[in-house]
């Protein structure tokens, strides 16, 4: 460990000379004018990084080969072996082998990792069924309450209902002239009341867990929640709902503190939002870093506790949505977002594809103020852009990332 001068140019042209302590070949920069928003932003998701020291607990095939709906027994095996792993210490993996898993539901356990043996041939096949009985839906995955460093990469959750369809995206380009309809932002699609279920569910006070490289295609309501503290969502495809109703449908929603979410595709959803959880957790802390929402927008949506960071994103609404590209809860019946929350070097585009809140190294900050539908938009901070280029400047070098690109393939 050392120290090392660095000499940063600002966008402005201004030189700053200041500390940065090194600790790997990447140097972590922290400008000490942001000293404690950028230690809070870099100290999000998974402590220490995402764990790669997992011991191969059990492989699993299907029965009858890749191409047949079938598993091992069904989703009772899997659960079976996800809870015997971590019966047996450290840190243990379950590999599933390419083929489609007709599985309703499970749990992953602390220190279990799920890991497919690709993202597009390792699919799991729910026909969970769900209708609300509280303020969750159920999850096909779910993390529990208090657990810790559980994991799931290289899959595909499938919950496409083959006789109904997600009529806002089928056939229409982003930009295909349209204009909103009710029926694309319905609780009953289909007339059908029982698809009230998640794609995958972290719970409070369950920490230090992990969604990588998974996609979750066309998903009964919510692709995902995030209830609890520092965990990552890393480098993940989330398209459709069927439901994108009133009362938290169609989100990819943010509840807990410290969380970090990087390098992901959101594709024809509600929203990805900010907001509380059962009117008590407050999200704080968060972290959005160059992920693409493509049709839907970035929400700060009801009472959350500020200093969540949305940087480098690109988002692009579709010519047919009721929001903007940032947006927030109705006034009617939602808190103001907190004026701390920071939007900094998007590409953000309306529904008429003209750019919104997209000046270079302007920090964008909420006005506090509700009209309408919600708030009025977003307005100029005043705040300098860090000396580093990033307020988020943990693990990749900068050179090394850039937009992720909507995956219209799949």
């Amino acid at each position: 460990m050392f120290l090392e001068i660095i000499i940063l140019q600002k966008m402005r042209k201004q030189a700053f000379l200041f500390f940065v302590l090194c600790t790997s070949a990447y140097a972590q920069c922290v400008d000490p004018i942001y000293k404690d928003q950028m230690e809070l932003w870099n100290a999000s998701g998974v402590k220490d990084g995402i764990p790669t020291d997992h011991s191969v607990y059990s492989m699993i095939t299907p029965v009858l080969g890749s191409t047949i709906h079938s598993s091992v027994n069904g989703d009772t095996t899997l659960q079976a072996e996800l809870k015997a792993a971590t019966l047996v210490g450290g840190r243990q993996k379950v590999v599933l082998h390419n083929g489609i898993y007709p599985i309703d539901h499970f749990d992953i356990p602390s220190n279990v990792l799920l890991m497919g043996e690709n993202i597009d041939s390792t699919i799991i096949k729910s026909t969970f069924r769900n209708s609300r009985t509280s303020i969750d839906e159920a999850g096909i995955v779910e993390i529990q309450d208090g657990t810790v460093f559980a994991g799931i990469e290289n899959l595909t959750i499938d919950y496409t209902v083959l006789d109904c369809h997600i009529s806002d995206y089928e056939g229409k380009d982003l930009h295909t002239p349209n204009t909103y309809q009710s029926s694309y932002y319905t609780n009953t699609p289909c007339d059908r009341t029982d698809l009230e279920v998640t794609g995958i569910e972290i719970r409070p006070n369950a920490s230090n867990c992990w969604v990588r490289n998974v996609k979750i295609n066309n998903i009964g309501s919510t692709p995902m929640k995030i209830s609890g503290d520092n965990n990552t969502v890393d480098n993940c495809y989330f398209k459709g709902a069927y439901m994108k109703g009133t009362n938290g449908q169609g989100y990819f929603e943010i509840n807990g503190d410290g969380n970090r979410i990087i390098g992901n595709t959101f594709h024809f959803l509600r929203h990805v939002v900010l907001q509380k959880y059962n009117g008590a957790v407050k999200p704080n802390g968060n972290v959005l870093f160059n992920n693409l929402l493509y049709g839907c927008d970035y929400n700060i949506h009801d009472d959350e506790d500020g200093d969540n960071l949305f940087e480098q994103n690109e988002v692009r609404q579709a010519s047919w949505s009721a929001w903007g590209p940032y947006h927030t809860g109705h006034a009617c019946c939602h808190q103001v977002p907190d004026i701390s929350n920071w939007l900094v070097n998007n590409k953000m585009y309306n529904k008429q594809n003209i750019s919104e809140f997209s000046d270079t190294d302007v920090v964008y900050k909420s006005t506090g103020k509700f009209k309408g539908r919600g708030e009025e938009g977003l307005e100029d901070s005043g705040k300098k852009m860090s000396a580093c280029g990033y307020f988020f400047t943990d693990e990749t070098p900068r050179s090394q990332m850039g937009f992720v690109q909507p995956l219209m393939d799949r």
